[in-house]
Order: C-alpha cells, then sequence, then structure tokens
C-alpha cells in the first residue's frame, strides 16, 4: 500500500475543538456595555507576546487579541483595568462585514468561557512595610 493511499484519520468522532488557552496583559480597561435585552457584554484587548527559540525567523510574536465576556464573566470582569495580567479559556469566532455581496474585512476574536485574574509578581526585593504590634501587646522574654 502507497502512503496516498492509507488514510489516518485523526479526528474519528469529526467534531474539531474549537478551544485555546492565552495569558497576556491587558492593552486597556474593558469596556462594559449591556445589550437591548439587558445582556452584559464585555471586551477587552489582550496583549500577548511568545518567544521562540526553536524557529529561526520567528524569534518573537506579539500579538493585540480582541476577547469578549458575556453574562456572567462580563459582570465579574467588566471592570479591569489596562496592565491586569489575565488567563482566558475560550473559543475562536471571526466577525465578518459584508459589502456587495462579498467578504469585505474580517476580525478573529476569542469568545471567553472562562477568565482568571493572574496576580502580580511581587517585587524581587521586599520592601513592603512591616507591620508590628503595639508595645502592650509584645511579649517579654
Amino acid at each position: 500500500m502507497h502512503r496516498k493511499d492509507k488514510v489516518i484519520d485523526v479526528n474519528p468522532s469529526g467534531h474539531f475543538l474549537n478551544e485555546l488557552h492565552l495569558e497576556g496583559t491587558l492593552a486597556k480597561s474593558c469596556e462594559l456595555r449591556h445589550t437591548p435585552t439587558g445582556l452584559a457584554v464585555a471586551t477587552v484587548e489582550l496583549e500577548h507576546t511568545s518567544g521562540y527559540s526553536d524557529i529561526a525567523p520567528l524569534q518573537r510574536l506579539e500579538l493585540n487579541i480582541p476577547v469578549v465576556l458575556f453574562d456572567t464573566l462580563a459582570d465579574l470582569y467588566g471592570d479591569l483595568a489596562a496592565g491586569t495580567r489575565i488567563s482566558v479559556i475560550g473559543r475562536l469566532n471571526q466577525k465578518r462585514w459584508i459589502r456587495d455581496d462579498r467578504i469585505r474585512w474580517g476580525q478573529v476574536e476569542v469568545i471567553a468561557t472562562s477568565l482568571k485574574v493572574i496576580p502580580n509578581d511581587p517585587p524581587a526585593n521586599d520592601c513592603a512595610p512591616q507591620t508590628k504590634q503595639p508595645a502592650s501587646q509584645q511579649r517579654l522574654t
């Protein structure tokens, strides 16, 4: 049997998974709005940077990716500020605008199904002020 004749089905169910997991920083503050039916919708722009050492021409990948949050996620995270680090799980969606019966342009976005705020790393030198107990509560040794 020739290689061309061999059929390999890597997805026997016929269903394709449309899920991704990204981490990055918000390029601008979240914009929260409500649809006429009252559904909360929030949009953010995720700034993502990846580095590669095994692909010579592509050493660094920088993307700004629109992320859309609906309903409960929008209500919970609709006040996120620029610079906040987040982890998003969601699916890809492509918005298309049509003019003269032809697709003129489009935009890929992520529809979030889960979002988690990533705490900022503490500074290397811990300069946080130390809290002291009042003298009346200190033990004498």
